[in-house]
């Protein structure tokens, strides 16, 4: 007789069951999920049909996999299956024997039917089950969620309600919204109709449409402050105003999310997983210029049943289940209304009342200069932007000398362009309007600054700007500043970042391109942004090495604009330059997407080329392919670069594709051949006096020695390579060598060394933030306590590094898991089955730096 195959569920969470009928309980089952989902639970509901196995197998293998069982009845009992003499629901609570059971009956009930009746008694004499009734699926949610959390506290050791649940996952830190610098005037009405809008059941997208400058985003920014507490997963914030291409918007979401890059695996799909079963919402800046990659936003939705999504856009996103909402320009009096008395309750007035003072301390609304405030307002037609731009100008001429002025410039310039929406061409007026105010050499540079994107340093405007070499730059910085037509940001290294509004930008830039100077400042751009991608790819292995990281995080967008640039040019070495030097900072990121796309561009143009830059490019797609597990195609690049660094004669490059050759050897137990490519590139290193690869170099011949056990040779490699990282100031090198040292002090028997070691990596990757070696600190470091006599925080810190492996898609090697088990067989043995599941779960169930913290306690600095 043939048996079924095991049927296993999806995952390892805390499985809770639950049984009902579905058609007349549908309301009450997505409760159940939404409640279960909240405690970072799994919540396993049975479907007919949903695997290819008969019904009660089904549910038989599910229960048996699951932890706790929760009954939901109303009034039918439910379908009995050909050859059963009770239904399958009837049938789900006999098979939940010695579970906890938690009943939730619906009343009232007048047509319940006799055998549900007469199992809901036998149920109800049972003392060891919690019976309750409900009236309604949101008080169901509730039931659950309280009774839940208490039964893991009494029933499930060491488990925490929502927080300490085995396999809750700590969110990844998203990017956070922009707060606004003052508060938002005159949009009450706007902030209730949205709120109410997005907090309907029904209502799961909503798109924010209107003129540039007409507030979308400040209205935006203010919705996810006041509604962040209604989502118990909180608010998540995309800014796409820097991206152009519609095809690297999914790149984008999973970058703002926090998402790894995850080996092998589709963007989307990561994306799908992290939000499903999420209660969140999801804030989506700026959509207008991509959106041919509106259909993502259906998919996640479709993929998330409790994601809502906000967008702020010039277009809807055409999209099924849209709703749009046109925000309105601020409330405006009559032109002819000068009641002072009256006026603060049109917004228009108070947004340039209150900017006018932030200009002029001195400013008042008065008789005086009242009416033609409101006429300015009219004038602008209550556009946020316009506005805050034209009272700006209190700080040079009084509000009658202003509307003179727009007055004659409105006159002179006319209406923009027929094809513009009304307001859009109310915006362009404004622009036009305060641009007219600059001077000559004021508009020459405001234009001049549009080849930036999203911002840029006082150097780098220095280096691109000055065409003619004799500019007061800053000067007309501070200017340009000054007349809000530039905004200064601080960074967190305390240099000074400036940027156009968006808006503003796009004005600067058509202007640009009048100019004719756009190519030439486009060059320069390039050529800055290549030159400082050059220089961060030798300080990313230096003692400078976090200041860089970040500079460069800074300058991302400026980067990609350079290499569209770079795209753009008939120079296929200046695109693999470009790429050549950006790659440095991508991999320390591991922005492995990003490396993929342009070292395709790049080959793709530079294909006969035999330069440094290209043999770089090659590694660089050759380590993607590597790192996603393509080991023939990452072979292939590793080799052609190699055969580019031999025609060149790069002696140091030609050892970095050997030592590239020797971890792919590695991947296939191939230990004495990777050795020898690794002492081959040792020597090239030495020839070269490139002391990063040579210490990088030494670091591997140290791993090899781990992998033969040959602890002597590992040891000598490994201090020698610690050393060198140690000289140079490589924070990165440093922190691996530890590990690795640490490892190789383990095998020849010194735990405590080992313990000393693995401390101190796990410190300085905690200060990188290095999530994927941080797995490495946590399972090396239950080893550690494994062999120490330590089973319960082995078991712990194991716990922990398989939880944090599922967060960054990181898999063990052979080598790895077969270490892992020595230890984990050891750590069993003293606990035994049970004791050692607890400690796993604490464990796993850890935040990130609860677990940091928990290691660095266990493991002493001395």
């Amino acid at each position: 007789m043939s048996s079924q195959p095991p049927i296993r569920t999806p995952d390892h969470r805390l499985r809770v069951f639950v049984s009902s009928t579905l058609e007349e309980l549908a309301p009450e089952r997505t409760a159940a999920r939404a409640a279960i989902s909240k405690l970072r639970l799994a919540p396993i509901l049975f479907e007919l049909g949903a695997r290819p196995h008969p019904p009660r197998d089904l549910y038989k293998a599910y229960l048996e996999q699951s932890h706790v069982f929760i009954g939901v009845y109303w009034e039918r009992y439910g379908w009995v299956a050909p050859g059963m003499d009770i239904s399958g629901l009837e049938d789900e609570y006999m098979l939940s024997a010695g579970k906890p059971k938690l009943i939730y009956v619906k009343d009232p009930a007048p047509d319940r039917q006799p055998r549900l009746k007469q199992l809901l008694d036998r149920i109800r004499s049972d003392e060891s089950v919690s019976y309750k009734k409900f009236k309604s699926a949101s008080e169901l949610r509730r039931l659950i969620e309280d009774d839940v959390a208490l039964l893991l506290a009494e029933r499930f050791e060491g488990v925490d309600g929502a927080s300490g649940v085995e396999g809750a996952e700590p969110l990844p830190a998203p990017a956070r919204w922009p707060v606004p610098a003052s508060p938002i005037i005159g949009r009450f009405s706007e902030l209730e109709a949205v709120t109410e809008l997005l907090l309907r059941d029904d209502v799961r997208l909503v798109t924010l449409t209107g003129a540039g400058g007409i507030g979308k985003s400040r209205l935006a920014l203010e919705l996810v402050e006041r509604l962040r507490d209604k989502f118990e997963d909180g608010v998540s914030f995309v800014a796409l105003s820097p991206i152009t291409d519609w095809k690297i918007v999914e790149l984008t979401v999973a970058q703002s999310l926090g998402l790894p890059e995850a080996k092998g695996r589709p963007v989307m799909d990561q994306l799908k997983e992290h939000l499903a079963g999420r209660h969140a919402l999801l804030y989506i800046d700026n959509f207008e210029q991509v959106l041919p990659a509106a259909p993502m936003v259906s998919a996640l939705l479709a993929a998330a049943p409790q994601l809502k999504v906000l967008v702020t856009s010039r277009a809807v996103l055409n999209l099924r289940g849209e709703y749009e909402y046109v925000v309105p320009p601020l409330k405006l009096p009559a032109p002819d209304n000068a009641d002072l008395a009256q006026l603060d309750a049109y917004g228009a007035i108070k947004l340039f009342v209150e900017r006018a003072q932030a200009a002029n301390a001195s400013f008042e609304l008065g008789p005086d200069n009242v009416h033609a405030v409101v006429e300015i307002c009219n004038r602008l037609d209550g556009v946020p932007l316009a506005i805050e731009l034209a009272a700006a100008r209190v700080r040079i001429l009084p509000p009658q000398s202003l509307l003179d002025r727009l007055s004659k410039s409105l006159d002179a310039l006319g209406t923009g362009t027929r094809d513009l929406p009304e307001r859009q061409q109310t915006l362009r007026r404004t622009i036009d309007w305060s641009f007219e105010l600059l001077d000559e050499d004021e508009k020459r540079f405001f234009a001049r600054l549009a080849v930036f994107v999203r911002g840029q340093t006082l150097d780098a405007v220095e280096a691109v700007c000055n065409l003619e070499g004799d500019i007061d730059v800053f000067g007309l910085i501070c200017s340009l500043v000054e007349k809000s037509l530039l905004v200064q940001q601080m960074m967190p290294s305390g240099e000074a970042r400036f940027y156009q509004l968006g808006t503003v930008r796009q004005y600067a830039l058509e202007l640009l391109i009048e100019s004719g100077e756009r190519d030439e400042l486009r060059r320069r751009h390039g050529e800055y942004y290549k030159d400082l991608a050059l220089q961060a790819e030798k300080e990313l292995r230096g003692p400078n090495q976090v200041i860089w990281v970040e500079a460069l995080e800074a300058e991302y967008d400026n980067l990609r604009a350079a290499l569209a640039w770079a795209e753009d040019q008939d120079d296929p070495e200046l695109l693999l330059q470009l790429t050549a030097s950006a790659w440095a900072f991508w991999q320390v990121r591991g922005h492995l997407s990003e490396t993929a796309r342009w070292a395709s561009k790049a080959l793709g143009k530079g294909q006969t080329s035999e330069s440094r830059a290209r043999a770089e490019v090659l590694r660089a797609a050759g380590r993607v392919a590597h790192s996603r597990g393509d080991l023939e195609r990452g072979k292939a690049l590793y080799e052609e670069a190699l055969e580019v660094w031999a025609k060149i004669g790069d002696d140091s490059g030609v050892g970095m594709s050997l030592k590239d050759l020797g971890n792919l050897a590695i991947e296939h137990d191939e230990y004495e051949n990777a050795r020898t490519l690794y002492e081959q590139s040792l020597a090239l290193h030495r020839r070269a006096g490139n002391r990063v690869e040579e210490a990088a170099t030494l670091n591997n011949l140290g791993v090899v020695g781990r992998l033969q056990e040959n602890w002597d040779a590992a040891v000598d490699e490994l201090t020698q390579s610690l050393e060198l990282f140690r000289q140079i100031g490589d924070q990165q090198g440093t922190a691996r060598c530890l590990l690795n040292l640490g490892g190789a002090y383990l095998g020849s028997g010194d735990a405590h060394k080992a313990g000393v070691l693995s401390r101190e990596s796990l410190v300085l990757w905690r200060e990188l933030g290095g999530k994927w070696d941080i797995v490495d600190c946590f399972e090396d470091m239950g080893s550690i306590a494994a062999r120490t006599d330590r089973p319960a925080d082995a078991a712990r810190l194991y716990g922990a590094g398989d939880a944090l492996r599922e967060i960054v898609g990181a898999t063990p090697s052979p080598f790895e898991q077969a270490l892992m088990d020595q230890h984990l067989d050891r750590a069993k043995e003293a606990l035994g089955e049970d004791g050692f599941r607890k400690a796993w779960d604490e464990g796993r169930s850890m935040s990130f730096d609860d677990a940091v913290d928990y290691a660095l306690e266990v493991f002493p600095d001395s």
